[in-house]
């Protein structure tokens, strides 16, 4: 089993405004191991100048963002313009169709990300879900709401990434609004105090799709909003074991947050999350990439040599590779 190595979501230098090739070069400065990419920031780009850049800098490709819609309408084209640039890794950011709150809505969303996990697989690539703050709230299963239909026009409508795309955003904000409410309601009636692992995967929808994706689905683990809706990260990665390949690594303060809002994140040892814990607990349990991430970073570059000097401390020596005399052996037929 090998270390996990130090890698940087590219989410992080989204306010740069520079190119693929000069985010890469900006990550390989910094002395990441590696980048993660974010497919909206980077919807073109110039695979001959991205593959010059990964090649200069020796980053490895550690995989994509892309939202689940976009994976259903155009996997081939995804496919094949990642796959130019060597990346075979996707990553479903988050869902906000889990905010519903209903077993009945995530099986839905379950039935979509095997399928999309099991066309990936036969293609050769892999599929991982990053949760949200919002997948460890507990399951609200309402008589009423697990009947109610979705409202949303565009589930009605194809996606053609024109006047539709545009449409759909305004109709995701004002879901998140209205399940800011429930949010709301539920943390007033104390559905969020019993916080261990074990609720996690009983009482929210984060559990569910732990129970029930396919093998073809495994996660991305975001640190910071484990934190943040009271789990211990650490705990999480123990209970999750071989299920979670990644971890994104940010930091926060929990003070003046609101539920069902983002929280604050700050510059990583600025805030409240206990990487050395959960590096160990990433690294016991065979996670591959400890990814540093800040999307509210006011100075990119800065917030980027900070993250990596940071966590690199955390991170153990990379183990050396198993000497003859400790390799498996096997009986030959």
């Amino acid at each position: 089993m090998t270390t996990p190595k130090l890698g940087l979501a590219t989410f992080t230098l989204r306010r740069l405004d520079v190119s693929l090739p000069e985010m890469i070069r900006a990550a390989g400065n910094a002395g990441f191991d590696g980048i993660e990419l974010v497919h909206r920031i980077h919807e073109t780009f110039d695979a001959e100048a991205v593959d010059r850049a990964f090649e200069a800098t020796g980053l490895e490709r550690v995989g994509v963002h892309v939202w689940l819609h976009e994976l259903e309408a155009d996997l081939d084209g995804l496919v094949a313009q990642y796959g130019a640039v060597g990346v075979e890794t996707f990553v479903i950011p988050y869902h906000p169709e889990s905010n519903f709150r209903t077993t009945a809505r995530l099986h839905t969303l379950v039935e979509r990300l095997n399928a999309v996990g099991e066309a990936l697989d036969a293609r050769g690539c892999h599929l991982l879900y990053h949760p949200n703050h919002w997948d460890m709230v507990p399951l609200f299963d309402g008589s009423v709401l697990g009947r109610v239909p979705s409202l949303r026009l565009t589930d009605r409508l194809p996606f053609d990434g024109g006047p539709v795309r545009h449409l759909r955003r305004v109709e995701d904000e004002l879901l998140r609004r209205r399940n800011r409410l429930f949010d709301t309601a539920f943390i007033a009636l104390g559905a969020t105090e019993d916080n261990t692992v074990e609720t996690l995967l009983e009482r929210t929808p984060f559990g569910v799709l732990v129970r029930e994706v396919s093998p073809t689905v495994a996660f991305e683990v975001d640190l910071t909003f484990f934190h943040q809706q009271g789990y211990d990260p650490a705990a999480v990665l123990d209970l999750l074991g071989d299920r979670v390949r990644r971890v994104h690594a940010k930091d926060l303060v929990r003070d003046g947050y609101t539920p069902g809002g983002w929280p604050a994140f700050v510059n990583a040892g600025d805030g409240e999350v206990d990487f050395k814990r959960a590096v160990a607990a990433a690294d016991r349990n065979g996670v591959e990439w400890v990814l540093f991430e800040n999307g509210h970073a006011v100075d990119p570059l800065e917030c980027i040599r900070r993250g990596h000097d940071y966590l690199r401390r955390y991170l153990p020596a990379e183990r050396p590779p198993p000497s003859p005399s400790e390799a498996p052996v096997h009986a030959l037929d």
